[in-house]
């Protein structure tokens, strides 16, 4: 699970700020993030369906990172 945290965490910044969800994020996170050879999104559907899955769980990823992203926006703001 916690192979999959970073590039769930990105690939949830990018669906949110206006990449679409499929092929065109596995191959960014495949080019810049992913460093494992078995990596490969498109060639593993399980860990596809995992990352997906991650990206979704509200604790895991979406909370933390929308709470993050508020604070350092009013941190700017100060």
């Amino acid at each position: 699970m916690t192979r999959n945290l970073v590039p769930a965490c990105v690939a949830f910044m990018l669906s949110e700020y206006g990449v679409e969800r499929g092929r065109k994020i596995h191959r960014l996170l495949e080019n810049h993030v992913v460093c494992e050879p078995e990596g490969k999104l498109d060639d593993n559907p399980s860990r596809r369906t995992q990352l997906w899955s991650n990206v979704d769980k509200d604790a895991m990823v979406r909370g933390p990172l929308t709470d993050a992203s508020w604070t350092l926006f009013y941190e700017g703001h100060e």
